[in-house]
């Protein structure tokens, strides 16, 4: 899907995470140091937040999305839509939107829900809230939260050292999204799914987060560059037009190797 949005800007974000840092180096006598500083230097991961029991994603959400209301001085009944994109929400149901409509005074008449997305999340969810306010009026507000949490990782006898290693890349933090509806300002997207690769990077009930690298590299390389490529070409952008590529990848090789095609 290509397409543009003329109406729709984003007007400020905020970001929030937990206080913990944890360092992986201290994994060595675990997978030892030569395995761990591999890990370290190939993905560029050192040190991580995570959170602590009892952190909710909502909490992480609450402070980026407070902050930023402030920031902005926003009137909280202004904000029409909201989106709380996670994988890590605070029930199975209801959504956790409207705990966070409850805890940022939102007004009734705004629209709450969940996403459950990953690594799209950010765009997919700004994408959402931006064709919602299609149908709002000048002025109008969104608010996009987008968090995860990442526990600080212990070693129990008898986990997979690859449950251990995928726990290096992740931590915890939360961002908050606001969109306005205006005039004059343009959006560009593209969004693609791939459901063959459902299974790439998947957990199941109850189970530990399982990554299948290699299928990721390969798609990063070959995939996301492609179409990065389509998407300049379609929408004419020149590589003088462009001041940063930001890439939803935390690792180091990869981000190198989209660079280098």
């Amino acid at each position: 899907m290509l397409g543009q949005f003329s109406n729709v800007k984003i007007q400020g974000i905020a970001s929030a995470v937990p206080k913990r840092v944890e360092d992986n180096s201290q994994f060595e006598p675990i997978l030892g140091k030569r395995r761990t500083q591999k890990q370290i230097r190939i993905t560029g991961v050192e040190r991580r937040h995570v959170s602590e029991e009892p952190q909710q994603v909502s909490d992480l959400m609450y402070v980026a999305a407070d902050r930023l209301l402030n920031q902005l001085k926003w009137k909280r009944n202004q904000i029409k839509v909201l989106v709380c994109v996670t994988q890590s929400p605070n029930f199975l149901i209801p959504s956790t939107a409207f705990f966070m409509q409850k805890r940022l005074q939102l007004a009734e008449d705004c629209m709450c829900f969940d996403v459950n997305l990953g690594c799209s999340g950010a765009c997919s969810g700004i994408q959402i809230a931006s064709s919602l306010l299609q149908a709002c009026d000048s002025g109008e507000k969104a608010l996009v939260l987008v968090g995860e949490l990442s526990y600080s990782t212990c070693y129990n006898e008898g986990m997979p050292l690859s449950d251990l290693a995928n726990k290096m890349l992740f931590g915890a933090g939360a961002a908050a999204i606001g969109l306005e509806k205006a005039e004059d300002v343009t959006m560009k997207f593209m969004t693609k799914s791939d459901g063959d690769r459902y299974n790439t990077i998947i957990r199941y009930f109850n189970q530990e987060i399982e990554i299948d690298g290699g299928a990721v590299l390969e798609f990063s390389i070959n995939k996301v560059t492609k179409d990065l490529c389509k998407f300049k070409e379609y929408f004419n952008i020149q590589e003088k037009d462009i001041d940063y590529y930001v890439f939803h990848q935390a690792q180091k090789l990869i981000l190198d190797s989209i660079c280098d095609e």
